[in-house]
């Protein structure tokens, strides 16, 4: 899972944000993976993604590195 940060106005807010996904996540009372998703999210904090759009995102995740051929 992918978290970027687009907004830089209330660093409560994101602190929050940050806090919440650092408890475990229980799925159910059997689940033995409990917490396994927090170990996939990557959560980007950089105000060069300030005021991005969800658009911007995809086509920076989608777009062909250096020297690469689009698909």
């Amino acid at each position: 899972m992918l978290l970027v940060r687009t907004h830089y106005g209330d660093d409560d807010a994101w602190r929050r944000v940050r806090a919440a996904l650092d408890q475990p996540w229980v799925f159910d009372e059997a689940d033995e993976d409990e917490g396994r998703l927090k170990e996939v999210i990557l959560c980007v904090d950089d105000p060069v993604w300030a005021e991005a759009t969800p658009a911007d995102i995809l086509a920076a995740l989608t777009a062909p590195e250096d020297g690469e051929e689009p698909s």
